[in-house]
């Protein structure tokens, strides 16, 4: 599926756009503007799977609106404040829980990485649809080890390729993988 693709999809699901037409022509262009710019930032491998205009926290900002994506091997969240532009990136592997909340009229999902936590708020549908996704990639495939060693072992290479290819993507520096190597591998 494409960006816009999945863009269109979750404004459906939070139930259309009530917006100002003068707020919707500013909202739209710089939809447009960073649908350009995250389109330039996702791997050959990757597939997008969901996507949404957010507001979000993280340890790099308080409560950000920008662009949320779920692929098949990371989440993104992408943002701007005109002057800055930042990609935020966590691969699925290294995911540890999902921590569910909220109530019937606003709801909020954490998502607690090795070296990140990224906590995002909406609509209860909207929260509900991405845990949902996001615990069938991550749990789904951690569900089925044939046994455990073989599993860690398989687990360590698929990270290591996973930031590699964000290395070789130039998503992350030289340095920040080499840190994760180290973790990862416990030298």
């Amino acid at each position: 599926m494409t960006l816009e693709e999945a863009l269109n999809e979750s404004l459906k699901l939070k139930g259309g756009n009530f917006i100002t037409s003068a707020f919707r022509k500013w909202s739209l262009d710089w939809s447009k503007y960073a649908v350009i710019k995250l389109n330039e930032k996702f791997l050959d491998n990757e597939n997008i799977l969901f996507a949404i205009d957010i507001s979000m926290t993280n340890k790099h900002f308080d409560n950000t609106s920008g662009f949320f994506v779920i692929t098949n091997i990371r989440v993104l969240f992408y943002y701007t404040d005109g002057t800055i532009e930042r990609l935020d990136v966590l691969p699925l592997n290294a995911i540890q829980t999902l921590e569910l909340g909220g109530s019937d009229i606003w709801s909020h999902l954490h998502i607690v990485g090795l070296t990140d936590t990224f906590h995002i708020q909406d609509k209860p549908v909207v929260i509900s649809k991405i845990h949902d996704i996001l615990d069938d990639l991550v749990y789904s495939s951690k569900a089925s080890p044939i046994n455990e060693n073989s599993s860690n072992e398989t687990d360590t290479i698929q990270a290591l390729k996973s930031y590699k290819e964000l290395l070789d993507a130039g998503v992350i520096t030289q340095e920040e993988f080499e840190k994760k190597k180290v973790q990862l591998l416990g030298i």
